[in-house]
């Protein structure tokens, strides 16, 4: 009855043996990690269906092959060490240590290399191994997503570190997260602050840098107030730089975690346009000198053709007696800066009466009222011009010990006035207002102001005039005149 009982448990025994491998056979079988065993020499003594699926190699293949058939070189120095070791000097022990984990990189019956990471053990006998086992994963995909992102990476850092613009990162705490090399360039920041990493230690370094530190500082406080706003403003050096400053919210999905600032310098581009704008302002200056600024502007608006009709103004006409003589006996060069002494203080008469020049012919100097805008009072204006003139022409000889005199016309009425041509602009009169004005200069007296009548009709109220009598004027015959005495 004993040896019954006894081979009844041994048999249950052998049972549950072979039902405990069968379960654990079936849970390699259907596992997704590939499983393998390898012998001592090499070869393969058991494989999974994982393992198969994924290599592609049959049964009949995998009982033919080593383990040194299908890894490859460029498996990690680690992993093939423990191979070489334990199968080809079979110089491994229980007492010889081994990582926990490997990397190897297979090779398919395709020849696709497969990445594989995963955990082994060694089976050991009296002392001598037996079986080298391993539990593998496929990491093919995941590596080359991580290289791709390793990759992605080292190009955004790479050009994160060669822009031009300086860069600054802080977190909603005021840690500076990162930085390039142009904003510590920029700032000239020693390594030892920025290794602080602080925001705030970073702002009181740089603040006696600006021209408007307070601004500065105000700008980024208020920007932590309002962290989802973005900001744009204008910097100035002491040292004369010049950079624009930008500033948006970083933000991780729909949180913002921090706040971006750049630095871009433009400091030839504001000298540029600094000096573009002098230039602009000189050539404004120099054809507000030829143009009246109405004129000056139609032209600007490509206008090619500017002729008005004016149908009251007064026209003068003002001639430095005694000068052409002079220009026989005296250096040009002298002579001409003599007369622009003269002429240029008529200039300054004719912006403080509101008055438009018109153009200089030799010693002669003509300016009228009443254009490019209309005004009432023209002939009143002129006069005020004359009478000045004189006082200007008689100044100007007890200063430079000279004995010029002066011979003035004037005469109001309807001219054409603009700019006709396509180069050397001059804004120009025409009609016969023009030629009786030039005429009543001509046909007048040294030191004297000769007017029209019809000038006079529109002076005699206000002003002082002596009448002339009746001159004979080309063109024209007998004409009334009068002369300008003063203001009444």
């Amino acid at each position: 009855g004993s040896q019954i009982g006894q081979f009844v448990k041994r048999k249950q025994a052998e049972i549950a043996l072979r039902e405990s491998e069968e379960q654990l056979r079936d849970l390699f079988e259907n596992a997704t990690d590939l499983i393998q065993s390898i012998g001592a020499d090499g070869h393969f003594l058991y494989v999974n269906r994982a393992w198969r699926e994924t290599l592609g190699y049959s049964e009949a293949e995998i009982a033919q092959m080593t383990v040194f058939d299908i890894i490859h070189p460029n498996s990690s120095p680690e992993s093939l060490d423990i191979l070489y070791q334990a199968i080809s000097k079979n110089d491994f022990n229980e007492d010889t240590f081994y990582p926990d984990s490997i990397e190897v990189i297979f090779i398919t019956k395709s020849s696709e290399l497969i990445l594989l990471e995963g955990s082994i053990s060694c089976k050991f006998s009296e002392g001598s191994l037996v079986a080298i086992r391993a539990i593998l994963r496929d990491i093919t995909d995941r590596k080359m997503a991580e290289d791709a992102l390793a990759k992605s990476v080292s190009l955004l850092q790479a050009t994160f570190d060669s822009t031009a613009d300086g860069i600054l990162a802080i977190d909603r705490s005021g840690k500076i997260v990162s930085f390039n090399r142009e904003f510590v360039e920029i700032w000239g920041i020693p390594n030892e602050v920025m290794a602080l990493r602080d925001d705030a230690t970073t702002i009181a370094f740089v603040l006696n840098q600006l021209k408007d530190p307070q601004g500065f500082q105000d700008r980024i406080e208020s920007l932590y107030e309002q962290p989802e706003a973005e900001s744009f403003d204008l910097l100035e050096f002491q040292d004369g730089r010049f950079f624009e400053r930008y500033s948006k919210p970083q933000r991780l999905g729909d949180k913002i975690i921090g706040r971006v600032w750049s630095y871009h310098d433009i400091t030839e581009r504001k000298q540029a346009e600094d000096a573009l704008r002098e230039e602009q302002a000189k050539s404004e200056k120099l054809l507000l000198n030829i143009l009246p600024k109405a004129i000056a502007e139609r032209l600007k608006q490509n206008e090619t053709t500017i002729a008005e009709y004016f149908p009251e103004v007064t026209v003068l006409f003002a001639d430095i007696v005694g000068f052409t003589a002079l220009s026989s006996t005296m250096n040009p060069i002298e002579l001409v800066e003599l007369l622009n002494k003269i002429f240029s203080r008529f200039d300054l008469l004719c912006e403080q009466h509101g008055l438009e020049k018109i153009k200089t012919i030799g010693d002669a100097y003509m300016v009228v009222g009443g254009l490019p805008e209309p005004r009432a009072d023209h002939a009143e204006a002129i006069a005020k011009m004359a009478l000045d003139m004189q006082t200007e022409m008689a100044r100007f000889n007890a200063n430079n010990n000279k004995y010029f005199s002066i011979r003035i016309g004037i005469h109001s009425g309807p001219v054409v006035a603009g700019v006709i041509g396509i180069k050397k602009f001059i804004y120009d009169l025409w009609g016969d207002t023009v030629n009786i004005a030039s005429r009543m200069e001509s046909h007048g007296l040294p030191w004297r102001i000769q007017v029209s009548e019809t000038t006079y009709k529109l002076l005699e109220h206000k002003y002082l005039l002596q009448e002339r009598g009746i001159i004979q004027v080309k063109g024209k015959g007998g004409m009334i005149t009068y002369l300008l005495v003063g203001k009444k």
